[in-house]
């Protein structure tokens, strides 16, 4: 990719563009809930778990809105505005954004049962995951997008209590939309973004059901990878039987192989992304192109973005339909 391209006002106008009026025949509708994992506690009751979820839908119905989204997670991190949306000065240009529909609408509130595909996107917020989850869901995918945190009733460890603490996270809310008949039993595929990566290589290799992992700047190539990662209990050369797509900042002088080397089967591909802030591997990177008057390289950076997302949805659906061929994905 050549970032020394420039962008024209129009071309970025219509990369950041809302839906309108002719739109596509294939949407995405969204919904926010909240299941308890029994089996755990948090400050004396079931641990409380918030997702996103994202599913195949005509295109009637109330457009979500990023300040939605941003509402939704809130609930997710307790986080302030500012640190969901990733742009500290507040004004017209903010809430313009903040308002503007995303490609998603409402889901209803009783979903019929329809099995589905499943990717679990784990580690980012709903606002941060919708772009890339709404472009899957387009697909036929159902995605499940969970914080990090679970609930922001337990602060987040980045370390093994944290890895097995998003593993169980995402473990019950594949038990849960399995049960409801809204996901396949397999294949599972696994999206993990920074720490959520190394989340994502635990349960690949604890559930034979993921097939698929991408990792989004993920710890897994970084020396708290190298820490964190034999520490999963399932660890093991022979694990997981999979495909991964490693798409990582090519900037990162501290980037290893030193994990994924030994795993064996997990037949991966690594795509350097050129200098990207590690915020940039999620979905805010389109609203702060639009509401953060300082955002410095803004056509560059959603230029990377959009490359990203497109070589992630390119990756998981070639694994889904199991092409011949292959799946040497490359960055558009």
């Amino acid at each position: 990719m050549k970032l020394a391209l420039r962008f024209g006002a129009a071309i970025l106008v219509s990369l950041l563009a809302a839906p309108t009026a002719a739109q596509p025949s294939r949407c995405a509708s969204y919904g926010f809930h909240r299941i308890e994992d029994e089996g755990r506690s948090l400050a004396g009751a079931a641990r409380p778990i918030h997702f996103g979820l994202w599913l195949p839908s005509g295109c009637r119905g109330r457009w979500v809105t990023r300040r939605d989204l941003a509402r939704d997670s809130h609930v997710q991190t307790g986080e302030t505005e500012a640190a969901i949306t990733g742009v500290e000065q507040t004004g017209p240009a903010l809430s313009a954004a903040l308002d503007r529909p995303t490609g998603a609408v409402r889901a209803p509130a009783r979903l019929q049962p329809r099995r589905r595909p499943l990717v679990v996107y784990i580690h980012p917020t709903v606002v941060q995951a919708a772009p890339i989850a709404e472009a899957l869901a387009r697909e036929g995918f159902a995605v499940a997008s969970f914080a990090w945190r679970g609930s922001f009733g337990q602060a987040f460890d980045v370390g093994i209590s944290g890895l097995i603490s998003e593993m169980l996270d995402a473990q019950a809310i594949i038990r849960e939309l399995v049960r409801r008949g809204i996901a396949r039993e397999r294949p599972i595929f696994v999206i993990g973004m920074s720490f959520g990566a190394l989340t994502a290589l635990c349960l690949a290799q604890a559930d034979p059901r993921v097939t698929a992992l991408v990792s989004h700047d993920g710890g897994i190539t970084t020396p708290t990878g190298v820490r964190l990662s034999p520490l999963c209990p399932y660890f093991a050369a022979e694990r997981p039987r999979a495909q991964a797509l490693f798409l990582y900042d090519a900037s990162y002088a501290g980037t290893t192989w030193a994990v994924a080397d030994p795993l064996t089967r997990l037949r991966r591909r690594a795509l350097a992304i050129p200098v990207l802030e590690h915020r940039d591997y999620v979905g805010t990177v389109l609203l702060r192109a639009e509401a953060d008057p300082v955002m410095t390289d803004r056509e560059a950076r959603v230029r990377n973005f959009r490359a990203m997302s497109a070589a992630t949805v390119a990756f998981l659906l070639c694994v889904r339909d199991r092409r011949p061929e292959g799946c040497d994905i490359s960055l558009p």
